[in-house]
């Protein structure tokens, strides 16, 4: 099969930019409704990241005319079509997207490209930019493997895709190794700014103010159903630590005592306080846990009406869950753990993504859409579309590891 004219010249950055594009759900362009999932392989240590991507469409700006219009749905198509081509170079990376979006920002944002061995583009998603300088990857991507999916239709009509990514133990290890060490070089610097900002005078926070923002959060929640404004908390947690939690951070970083570990699917991080500051932190810690009631949100669903609140009944369920999935550990002299596990996380915000998306069941056999378009221009252009499939197949297959 042979690559379309318009896109054998096209930079790799870009085939990755514009998939990126399509599955974070960009405005105008291609659309599409996105599930993620993340499992652990305890017996192999990888992580096995599926996404679907159904009801794949193009949206385009209807003041444009007609002609116009029309210009770019197959533009995009072509896009769409060179995608398909080059999926196998594509890498996508877990939660970046997906949490970014789920909690309000915009489905464009950087994201990093594997374009070679170890090498990596960091692309700005929002806009469309020259090619940019590629980057040696600061840890090896050796670990990293694309299972390119396919195009297949489901049972009302619509166009979909699924791509898998497995990315071995030992990269995520080596990810949190830099990703420790750039804390490090920058936690003296962020210490050092809160130290002058005190001695010029600056007030510290205090625990207790911190304490009741956690009960002006949960009154915000109201606030939010109710449409009143909302005011966000702005001190930096430096503010609220003493003189002895600010040393031992700064002594600790500079002799790399700070550290980020993984044991299988959770990721814990540890770091040194004073022991007074390690138990306001442990004690606003559980005093959040038991704010933040979710049998009190459930309650509240009268007030949640039409589908742009229920997605916030689903955004605030999911946040105090993952909330409630954050441990904190006292180990005594002032030092301290937090962990989370990833693959519980992630469930927590697909679980939220279903909810918010279930009155659109691809699966359900229902009267085709304009979306249905999809299938056949892509099909016009000799892109292969398979039958027989659904995406709760494809996620049964996936959570059973025997999607190929």
């Amino acid at each position: 099969m042979s690559h379309p004219s318009t896109w054998r010249h096209l930079p790799k950055f870009m085939i990755a930019a514009l998939l990126l594009c399509l599955f974070a759900g960009c405005g105008k362009g291609l659309e599409a409704q996105r599930s993620t999932y993340l499992e652990y392989d305890a017996d192999t240590d990888e992580f096995r990241h599926l996404r679907l991507y159904e009801g794949i469409s193009v949206s385009v700006d209807s003041s444009q005319p007609a002609a116009k219009q029309e210009e770019m749905i197959q533009t995009h198509y072509d896009y769409l079509y060179g995608l398909w081509i080059n999926r196998v170079d594509v890498i996508l990376v877990p939660f970046i997207n997906d949490l970014h979006v789920f909690m309000g920002g915009p489905p464009e944002e950087d994201q990093l490209l594997l374009v070679g061995v170890d090498e990596v583009r960091k692309l700005d998603l929002q806009t469309r930019v020259d090619e940019p300088p590629s980057q040696k990857s600061p840890f090896s991507l050796k670990g990293l493997k694309i299972r390119p999916g396919k195009f297949y239709q489901s049972a009302s009509g619509h166009l979909c895709y699924y791509h898998q990514n497995v990315i071995s133990g030992a990269t995520i290890d080596e990810g949190l190794k830099f990703m420790t060490a750039t804390t490090n070089l920058s936690l003296p610097k962020e210490v050092d700014a809160e130290e002058e900002r005190r001695k010029q005078g600056g007030k510290s926070g205090s625990w207790s103010g911190a304490r009741s923002h956690v009960d002006s959060a949960w009154s915000q929640v109201l606030l939010s159903i109710t449409g009143m404004k909302q005011h966000s908390y702005e001190n930096s947690v430096l503010e609220l630590l003493d003189t002895e939690s600010l040393q031992r951070i700064k002594l600790d970083a500079a002799s790399s005592r700070i550290r980020t570990s993984r044991n299988r699917s959770v990721v814990a991080f540890r770091a040194r306080l004073s022991v007074d500051d390690v138990k306001e932190l442990m004690a606003i810690h559980a005093y959040a846990v038991k704010r933040f009631d979710l049998e009190k949100l459930r309650k509240l669903d009268v007030l949640f009406e039409g589908e742009g609140r229920l997605r916030e009944r689903d955004m605030f369920a999911a946040a105090i869950r993952i909330f409630r999935l954050l441990r904190l550990r006292d180990l005594g002299n002032g030092e301290f753990e937090a962990s989370i596990d990833l693959v519980a996380a992630n469930a927590v915000l697909r679980d939220a993504v279903h909810a918010s998306n279930a009155r659109i069941d691809y699966d359900k056999k229902s009267e085709p859409t304009v979306a249905d378009r999809s299938v056949v221009e892509m099909r016009r252009r000799g892109a292969t579309i398979v039958n027989g499939t659904t995406s709760t197949k494809i996620r049964a297959d996936f959570l059973a590891n025997t999607l190929p």
